[in-house]
Formats: C-alpha cells, structure tokens, sequence
C-alpha cells in the first residue's frame, strides 16, 4: 500500500511539472513588455466601480491552493470575516474524487492501472487550479474593503485579492 501511494504522489507530481514546464507567469502586452503593476502601486490604489461593500474576492497562490485546504474565518482572523465561501469547491472535490479513482486503480493491481491512472489525471488541469474565496466582512462600515484587500496583499499564499464588483 505505501508503495502503491508512493507511485500515486509520484505520478501527481509528475503531471503537475510537466503541465506547469513553458507556462508563462504573465502575460505580454501587444507591445511586448509585460503588464505588471508594482505591490506599492496596489497598496495605494482605491477600488474603482461599483463592487459589494461587505465582500472581497481572494486568489490563493498554486502551491497552496494543492494542499486542498478548506478556509474558514478564523483563518482571516485579523479582517473582521463574517464567511468565507469557496467558489472553486465543485473543482477541488472533482480533482480530490480524481485521485481516489487514481489510488483506487493502483489499489485493485489491475493491469494497465498506469495508462487508467494518466488518463484520469490529463482530465484535470492541474496547472490552473486556484482557490478563489469569497470573504464576507462583518460590518461593511467597520470592516472596509479596501483595508482588507491591503492586509490580504501582505499574505504569501494570496496572489489576488480584490473587490466584488457587480457585473
């Protein structure tokens, strides 16, 4: 069994490098330079446009965002959270189901449980996987976006974090 999960993990990871190999970590502009905007730029920058005054949406980084952990508010103790929802749950429970098909597969020692086991990973797009949060503030005069989309910059695991604006 440990060498079955051993070869599990080992062919996860391997998946994972090969899909993230030449994906770039930005994109060009049509001039060609990147569009980058610097962490100080962001800190002072107000929301623009018409956005929910008690949300902020958060994009938690690549490495993190595997480890398929569930968020709760105590884990943004210090932004006054009243909920934290996870939009991306219906992916992350596809992606966890997938690898207990995987382990499943390697668990019954069929034959071609290799081939099974890559074809159910290349279903998934691992590379893109990101959890995306919606953080509901407790009181919309207290807990104000903007201050809170600036103290989630400072977090190593968000790579975004902004406001809910209405479409």
């Amino acid at each position: 069994m440990n060498k079955q999960l051993k070869t599990i993990c080992a062919l996860f990871l391997f998946f994972a490098l090969l899909l993230s190999l030449g994906v770039p970590a930005f994109a060009d502009s049509p001039e060609g330079t990147a569009n980058t905007v610097s962490a100080s730029e962001m800190e002072n920058t107000e929301p623009a446009g018409d956005y929910a005054d008690d949300r902020v949406m958060v994009v938690i980084d690549q490495e993190t965002s595997r480890l398929f952990r569930t968020y709760d508010t105590a884990d943004f103790a210090g932004l006054s959270c009243a909920g934290v929802t996870d939009l991306t749950l219906p992916v992350r429970n596809q992606m966890l189901e997938t690898l207990d098909q995987v382990q499943a597969l390697y668990e019954a020692n069929t034959d071609g449980a290799d081939a099974a086991a890559a074809a159910l990973l290349s279903d998934v797009n691992w590379d893109a996987y990101r959890q995306v949060l919606c953080l509901k503030l407790d009181d919309p005069a207290e807990g104000d976006v903007h201050t809170a989309i600036q103290a989630l910059q400072q977090r190593t695991d968000v790579v975004y974090a902004g406001p809910d604006y209405f479409l």
